[in-house]
């Protein structure tokens, strides 16, 4: 690519994680950062909790039934609704479980997340700031060779000042769940809705799921219009295979 010059943003208008990406950090935190992490980020991503919500669960909110930690009771950030006995899909309350069991003597007060400083006392558990800090971090760590991860947009606030966001940050994973929920089940926005439990009068649509597809035309519009017209140009019939076709069915 052409060099910075140093005052542009990389920018995109992609706002959602891929599976590749999520692959990609979730390698990353394998590799380089204590366990409570991963298991924080499970929980956004296979329940769409916000981060307030997943770093202050605590033990004493789950169900151990029909498996340990199957069932998670926690209170919405930004309704302060009780969610109570919401699924806890095995892989992860596995993950929950051997995390609990590796380090149940410093789990403060049962939180899972226990955050020990000087300026932190009296808070039981990390708070968003400090998590957020760290995700700042690995971004920066991981973006050295997934330049993707450094990808910036630019939203305009409530007060009309347009600014520069990252487009991977610590609410990603909560939009890749409900995006991979709505794209794996039918494109079904009432199913969505519901596991969600979003009052009625929210439109996912118009606050989430429209950049997904957006992006979706944009690529299949790219796909259809030029793929017949770069296979005519280098002699390939219609119906020819790329290695890359081969290796979308070998995905598949």
């Amino acid at each position: 690519m052409l060099p910075s010059n140093g005052k542009q943003v990389r920018q995109t208008y992609n706002y959602h994680m891929t599976p590749d990406e999520l692959q990609v950090l979730f390698k990353h935190v394998d590799e380089h950062c204590s366990m409570k992490y991963k298991i924080a980020l499970l929980l956004m991503v296979s329940r769409g909790m916000r981060p307030s919500e997943a770093l202050a669960v605590n033990v004493a909110d789950f169900v151990h039934e029909p498996y340990f930690f199957a069932k998670l009771t926690f209170r919405e950030a930004k309704t302060n609704k009780l969610r109570q006995k919401e699924k806890i899909v095995k892989p992860v309350a596995d993950q929950i479980y051997l995390y609990v069991k590796l380090n149940r003597f410093r789990l403060k007060e049962g939180f899972l997340f226990p955050f020990y400083t000087k300026k932190s006392e009296g808070l039981p558990f990390m708070d968003s700031k400090t998590f957020g800090a760290w995700f700042s971090k690995i971004r920066q760590q991981i973006g050295k060779k997934h330049k993707n991860f450094l990808d910036k947009h630019t939203i305009t606030t409530s007060t009309g000042k347009k600014q520069n966001r990252y487009r991977i940050n610590t609410y990603s994973l909560r939009r890749f769940f409900e995006t991979y929920l709505y794209v794996n089940n039918g494109f079904n926005l009432a199913a969505l809705k519901e596991i969600m439990e979003y009052s009625s009068k929210f439109d996912p649509m118009k606050h989430y799921i429209k950049y997904f597809h957006k992006e979706k035309e944009k690529n299949d519009t790219l796909e259809e219009t030029f793929t017949p017209l770069v296979k005519a140009l280098i002699g390939m019939d219609e119906d020819d295979k790329t290695e890359s076709d081969n290796q979308a069915a070998g995905k598949a």
